[in-house]
């Protein structure tokens, strides 16, 4: 967020100038990816009001992205895309500050539950959105495909925008106002690409002198005001009074933050915040960046103080950042390792149901199969390092999550993977497929292929191309979620129920992702037809009971599929009911895609492929799953097409489905196919009933097959 209240104050005295975006032709920009992202999430005309009531992406993020992409072209104008990285040391307690988000969630679906549709969507626009490095894998494929250069800071992501700039990187830089934290003259804080584009900025000594401070009075300022890098000043937290020109009196007055703390009650004295205030300010001053040699490091490299590690945070490898920078991992995990925490925070349905949060601890094994995975090629200081989990629902309690040193490890344990191209790829081509899931598993159904796939032990041979890497990736990491035997790399029962699952598909619809994440979830037993909180609206209503269960199980296999939208806000009927379920996709989506990124940084920190000259990190990156998120939007327009019927009995008439069919365009007008696409969603519940066909027969599901049964029985007249 920018310094609270200064770009108010510098606008409303006009201490900014806005010139015509003509003026930055032939220029390098750099672009602090959040202030980029949170601009499209929270203004007009990207805003999408129901993202918090629908979960997934915004239908027009891509859009919205691509068409700034292509104004920058029609400019003359090369953007350069700066993501931050790690979190730095945290100096309070997490939930420190209220998130009045949750309440402005449940009084949105108040609104929308009383039939006030216009004032609910107003309401959901106001109750939060996405943040930023929520959708930062989604972005960077974004950039990738369109040729746009990026990188990631190792932390946060203004003091690489200001070396960029300074060593010629870059010509002007564009960001949050904290970016004047550090030295640098100009920043532009509002870009606005098109026809008629445009960009403001500030002139931090126009700001100095107009305000007669010195510039580390000012950095002062700032942060008594508050930011991101420190909390303001308590007397200021909820002020209806300008926060920045409040500190800006006061240090006049008391010429530095000691005195200013010193002349307030003894309370305020005793909060803690001058010690918060000085640990931010050596964080500015020591903070780590990448250098154009490739090192991490901090800003001032010969006076920084043999503590940087207590306000900046443990150092990781140096291979660690370069992948990081890449974007061919995330900083989830390096985060919790770094750290030592894990901060839960309400999903959008508020998460208020016990399953789930039973199923957040239900993770913690697969949470811990990560840290292992990153943690072993470390130093041994990592290997056993506890990590405190804070919840939502009980702030004042973390649990511990312990990944402790196992007498097997991750690597030890996908060691005979090293299966070469010459190997797979006619396998590959016999399939008529590509890397992925779907070739993963399937290839193993052959005994005489899965043997070729076991490196003789005395294989020392590095993987070199990124097919190679990237298949190896996959085996290893369905290997270690259970899916594939270590010995001679058979399918295990639930392997072949995830191939039965998989052999149904037609491979152009592109289902192996939202297959495999309906089978984890039925292992987690979280796929099913319990009604988690029943005062939740939108569930199914219609019909008997046993009818109302079936749609509540076939809904949620169809809010696994991603709906085909047009590149626009969402109109249509809302399920705060199917939203709960979207939460437990979300969150398995996205441990997933830690998962797999840190079977990725196993395989290469263990040396089993050749890092030399690579020039294919960021198509690494991509080329694992989970990177997009779906929405519950298939699964409503399932359950809305499926309740219209439940009141028929026996089998349905062709005619009576056609017309119900035919409605769903009318309610879901932005869809592009929504007919099609609930086609889609019953051949992926047909996957879900192989594989669950072939779990019962295999003896691993039991009273849990007989519902799915007893739906898709029902289902097939309906469909």
């Amino acid at each position: 967020m920018p310094i609270r209240s200064l770009d108010v104050w510098a606008t409303s005295h006009n201490k900014s100038q806005t010139l015509p975006l003509s003026v930055l032709r032939d220029t390098t920009i750099g672009i602090e990816a959040d202030h980029y992202l949170l601009r499209l999430l929270t203004t007009s005309p990207s805003k999408e009001p129901l993202v918090t009531a629908l979960g997934g992406f915004p239908f027009g993020l891509r859009y919205a992205v691509e068409g700034d992409i292509e104004d920058f072209q029609k400019a003359g104008i090369k953007p350069v895309f700066v993501f931050s990285g790690l979190k730095i040391v945290r100096n309070e307690k997490p939930f420190g500050v209220n998130d009045d988000g949750p309440a402005k969630r449940s009084q949105a679906w108040d609104l929308y539950d009383q039939g006030l549709a216009s004032e609910a969507v107003e309401a959901f626009g106001a109750a939060g959105t996405l943040q930023p490095h929520e959708v930062y894998k989604y972005f960077i494929k974004i950039l990738h495909e369109c040729a746009v250069d990026f990188q990631v800071a190792p932390y946060s992501a203004w003091p690489q925008l200001v070396y960029l700039e300074k060593n010629g990187f870059v010509d002007s830089i564009c960001g949050n106002s904290e970016l004047f934290f550090f030295d640098v003259e100009k920043v532009i804080v509002h870009l606005t690409p098109g026809q008629s584009g445009s960009f403001t900025w500030l002139n931090k000594q126009r700001l100095l002198s107009d305000l007669q401070l010195t510039n580390d009075m000012f950095i002062d300022a700032c942060m008594l005001a508050g930011s991101e890098v420190c909390r303001a000043f308590p007397p200021f937290e909820g002020s209806p009074h300008n926060a920045f020109m409040s500190s800006v009196e006061l240090l006049k007055r008391c010429r530095n933050v000691a005195t200013v703390v010193s002349t307030h009650p003894e309370p305020i004295q005793q909060s803690g915040y001058l010690d918060r205030y000085r640990k931010a300010r050596a964080a500015v001053k020591h903070h780590a960046i990448f250098t154009s040699d490739g090192k991490a490091e901090p800003l001032d490299f010969t006076e920084a103080p043999s503590d940087v590690h207590e306000f900046i945070g443990q150092r990781l490898p140096e291979e660690l950042y370069y992948y990081l920078s890449k974007g061919v991992i995330g900083p989830q995990v390096l985060d919790m390792l770094a750290t030592g925490e894990l901060i839960e925070i309400a999903p959008f349905d508020n998460g208020d149901s016990d399953e789930y949060k039973k199923f957040l601890e239900n993770l913690n094994p697969l949470r811990t199969q990560a840290l292992g995975l990153l943690a072993h090629p470390l130093h041994r200081f990592w290997h056993n390092k506890e990590i405190n989990v804070y919840y939502w629902f009980d702030k004042n309690k973390p649990r511990k999550l312990i990944h402790k040193e196992v007498s097997v490890s991750p690597a030890e344990q996908t060691r005979k993977w090293n299966v070469r191209e010459s190997v797979f790829k006619p396998e590959l081509e016999k399939y008529g497929s590509s890397i992925g899931l779907a070739f993963a598993i399937s290839s193993l159904k052959s005994d005489s292929f899965a043997a070729k796939t076991i490196a003789p032990k005395d294989e020392v041979k590095l993987l070199d191309t990124g097919d190679e890497i990237l298949m190896n990736t996959h085996w290893r990491m369905l290997q270690l979620r259970g899916f594939i035997g270590s010995e001679n790399h058979s399918l295990t029962p639930w392997g072949r129920a995830l191939e039965a699952a998989i052999s149904t598909l037609d491979p152009g619809d592109n289902l192996d992702e939202p297959v495999y994440l309906g089978i984890e979830l039925l292992r987690l037993k979280v796929l099913k037809p319990d009604n988690f909180s029943p005062s939740l609206s939108g569930a199914p209503t219609r019909g008997t009971e046993d009818e109302r269960t079936y749609i509540m199980l076939i809904s949620r296999v169809a809010s696994l599929v991603p709906i085909s939208h047009k590149p626009i806000g969402y109109t249509g009927p809302l399920s705060r009911n199917l939203l709960g379920f979207n939460s437990f996709i979300t969150k398995f989506t996205r441990t997933m895609r830690s998962f797999a990124e840190m079977t990725l940084v196993n395989l290469l920190m263990n040396g089993d492929a050749d890092r030399g000259k690579r020039t294919d990190w960021t198509e690494l990156g991509l080329g694992i799953p989970f990177i997009d998120e779906v929405s519950a939007g298939l699964g409503i327009a399932a359950k809305t097409y499926l309740d219209e019927l439940s009141n028929e009995t026996g089998p349905i008439p062709e005619v009576t489905r056609r017309t119900q069919k035919e409605k769903l365009p009318l309610m879901f007008a932005q869809a592009v196919d929504i007919e099609a696409d609930v086609d889609l969603a019953f051949r992926t519940w047909d996957a879900v009933i192989a594989a669950v066909k072939s779990l019962q027969k295999e003896n691993q599901l039991a009273s849990e097959a007989e519902v799915f049964l007893a739906a898709d029985k029902w289902l097939a007249g309906r469909r």
